[in-house]
């Protein structure tokens, strides 16, 4: 199993623009093969700060989706609305 976590800050002009791509967001990662939860959180003590949870059933699976040219238009579009560089960490088990 692969899980990987992301956590970043968006623009706050921008937020209800990334609500709504956040939530068809979340829908495609689901309906990708392998993807076992893609959540979105919001930190209560930090407006507008995320964090991005993906479980993926193997490194195969995540390895097939991050080849998704979907996925790469996803990406510019999620970095358009972030303010500075996003973190990931990543845990296989």
């Amino acid at each position: 199993m692969q899980m990987q976590i992301g956590r970043f800050a968006i623009d706050p002009e921008l937020r209800e623009a990334f609500l709504e791509f956040a939530r068809d967001l979340v829908e495609r990662e689901l309906a990708s093969p392998g993807c076992l939860r893609f959540e979105l959180y919001e930190d209560v003590s930090q407006p507008n700060h995320f964090m991005m949870f993906e479980e993926w059933e193997s490194t195969a699976a995540l390895e097939s989706h991050l080849e998704d040219p979907r996925l790469v238009a996803d990406e510019e579009t999620l970095l358009r609305f972030v303010l500075g560089e996003p973190t990931w960490d990543e845990f296989e088990f």
